[in-house]
């Protein structure tokens, strides 16, 4: 309209009465549309440079600096990757102009004319590199920067990404999945990867997939799937903060209760057998079903809902039995979270991607820093962990000594769902935390258990970082006693044949049998007594 350019011209004068030719034309190139990727534009030389060449645009060569000042006619109509011929033929034109205007001199005009279309062989979300990564950035930021702030003010954000650790997450995962492919005739397997650090919950490295390249759904934030045995140690600390010890004899043998819909639930063992009285850390270490559904039906489903909410998951589940068994569905963000609250000796604090936010003159608007609040008691949760390490050592996270040394002493444990549909390893060293998911986008089964699948691209994961042996910091209050490994009658500490666990209060080291749905104790007094004798043996 006339009124529309009137208000041009008058723009237009404004900017010759405050900024230089120069400037004007440097805001032009950081601003004009140079095409489309996905559902975002490209706008500006420099994102432009990295979206068809994948290289920072110092690095450009005579022919492709030609080629994007030929788009600028019409970025769709001169695609490169569209219309080849048409984009070369515009390419042509502006190297004749450079040409004849002295700009490159005959040789380089030459050798820039004979050049093919060199672009990076596919469309790979413009500039982004770590697709699924800046996926979690994006969604951290959201929470507390609207759109207009991220794309008009020129902010810089600092993240916690590692890209030496991200790289061998990568290569790890989709090597894996190849091999397990190849292994068992199947195929369209998926996986994710979420890397953390275990002292301050700075994510590391995060994969959505095995094609770290493909931007889109990102499995590691938007794939919930049921966890299974991932979610017994929630189960088994709200057994420990109600009073059990690991030399608590629990009944692993069926039973039958109500479950969905009215229905009767009957569970069973992954072994298809029944283990009788086993001990309390023996149940969690070998991820026995049967004695971990009498344990937490003993405690009550509201006290475990409490404490999975409490170690980070904040959202309802139904109070079903099954969910004692793992059959709520989370994300691998979430279970990460979950298990940064085990990983930090029972403080919550909230795992992030971004450090810090700059304005663009690098002065600070926002540090995400530490914020740590103590949700469980220490020594309940170093009693935990050194189950959790058992779980490695001798229970069904063992075939990990093909990747990881015992003497290092890592903790984790096994996930598998229904069916063999999903596959998890979640677990920690010293210094750094991971959770692996493998699974199928159609939720067909994968035919591997957490431990023939996840657990090994979690092993060649860890194998292949500079990680630190995991040495549990023990907390005041804890007593070791002395046990023989097959009756765990008290032993003394000399018996060659005796192992010790850690306790909070010596007055519950005694064994203890646990029929459900009611815990019956021995007499505490006669267990004191036996301990006592113990010692002298």
């Amino acid at each position: 309209t006339l009124w529309r350019k009137f208000n041009e011209a008058i723009m237009a004068a404004l900017l010759e009465l405050h900024y230089s030719k120069d400037e004007i034309l440097t805001a032009y190139a950081n601003e004009i549309f140079l095409g489309q990727d996905g559902g975002r534009a490209v706008h500006g030389f420099g994102l432009a440079s990295l979206f068809y060449f994948r290289r920072d645009l110092e690095d450009l060569s005579t022919d492709q600096i030609a080629l994007l000042v030929g788009m600028v006619k019409g970025p769709s109509y001169y695609d490169p990757r569209r219309h080849k011929k048409r984009s070369r033929k515009r390419r042509q034109v502006v190297l004749d102009i450079m040409q004849a205007q002295s700009i490159i001199g005959e040789k380089a005009y030459h050798q820039a004319k004979s050049k093919p279309l060199d672009l990076s062989e596919k469309s790979m979300h413009g500039f982004n590199r770590f697709p699924a990564f800046l996926d979690a950035v994006r969604r951290q930021l959201s929470q507390d920067y609207r759109d207009d702030d991220l794309t008009t003010d020129g902010l810089k954000i600092l993240t916690t990404l590692d890209p030496q650790v991200q790289w061998q997450v990568e290569d790890k995962l989709a090597r894996t999945l190849a091999e397990k492919e190849k292994q068992t005739a199947s195929e369209d397997l998926q996986g994710a990867v979420v890397v953390s650090n275990r002292e301050s919950g700075e994510i590391l490295a995060v994969a959505g997939g095995r094609k770290p390249l493909q931007s889109g759904f990102n499995r590691a934030i938007q794939a919930k799937r049921p966890v299974g045995s991932l979610i017994k140690p929630a189960v088994y600390l709200a057994a420990i903060e109600n009073g059990y010890t690991l030399t608590t004899m629990v009944e692993d043998k069926s039973i039958t209760l109500p479950g969905a819909q009215g229905k009767k639930w009957t569970p069973r063992n992954y072994d298809r057998k029944q283990h009788g009285a086993v001990a309390f850390y023996q149940a969690l270490a070998h991820s026995y079903n049967l004695a971990t559904v009498r344990i937490g039906m003993d405690v009550g489903l509201p006290q475990v809902l409490q404490t999975v909410k409490q170690l980070g998951i904040d959202r309802d589940f139904s109070p079903y039995p099954s969910f004692l068994l793992g059959s709520a569905s989370m994300s691998p963000m979430e279970v990460s979270q979950m298990y940064q609250t085990l990983a930090t000796g029972g403080f919550f604090m909230p795992q992030r991607v971004i450090s810090s936010v700059l304005s663009s003159n690098n002065s600070t608007l926002n540090r995400f820093g530490l914020s740590v609040e103590q949700r469980f008691s220490p020594q309940a949760i170093f009693i935990l962990n050194f189950v959790l390490q058992q779980a490695v050592s001798e229970g069904t996270g063992k075939q990990l000594a093909r990747y990881i040394p015992l003497s290092d002493k890592v903790a984790g444990k096994t996930g598998t769902s229904n069916d063999l549909r999903d596959s998890w390893f979640a677990g920690f060293s010293g210094d750094k935390l991971t959770v692996v998911w493998l699974g199928r986008d159609d939720n067909k089964p994968t035919g591997f258990s957490g431990a023939a699948g996840a657990l090994q691209v979690w092993g060649k994961i860890m194998q292949s970082l500079h990680y630190q042996p995991l040495d549990l910091t023990e907390p005041p209050g804890i007593k070791w006693l002395w046990f023989d490994p097959l009756t765990l009658d008290p032993v003394s500490r000399f018996n060659y044949k005796g192992v010790k666990f850690p306790f909070i209060d010596t007055s519950m080291a005694g064994k203890r049998e646990t029929p459900s749905p009611a815990r019956k104790t021995k007499d505490i007094g006669q267990s004191i007594l036996k301990t006592i004798q113990g010692l002298f043996q």
